[in-house]
């Protein structure tokens, strides 16, 4: 039995083949990379197929990853442990490119109990 998350994809594949680069999946949700020039035709198409139906934009976010990998969290009371901290080592990333992301976050009302 197929995952909603691969019934999504497939429908995903279906209705928006090349109009992104590469695909993620991590705690139950479905990451597209899309190019700029990209962007509004595959938002058109996540809205208007009956397949995905994502009619709702609930966030959208910018990440700026300037010390991405390269310092510590700036805090003032948080341990140098847990959470990862963002970083093993200080040498181990030299440069993440871009240096900006836009992140929507979309909803398909239709479809929130599950793809299928």
């Amino acid at each position: 039995m197929k995952t909603a998350n691969k019934i999504l994809l497939d429908s995903l594949y279906k209705a928006c083949t090349g109009l992104f680069s590469e695909h993620h999946e991590f705690y139950d949700e479905v990451t597209l990379m899309v190019a700029p020039t990209e962007l509004k035709i595959l938002c058109l198409k996540l809205r208007d197929s009956v397949d995905l139906a994502f009619e709702q934009l609930i966030d959208v976010t910018v990440v700026d990853y300037l010390h991405y990998g390269k310092t510590e969290w700036q805090t003032e009371a948080a341990s140098s442990q847990g959470f990862d901290r963002g970083v093993s080592s200080i040498d181990e990333i030299s440069h993440y490119s871009p240096r900006f992301s836009v992140v929507y976050h979309l909803l398909s009302l239709k479809k929130i109990s599950g793809y299928g």
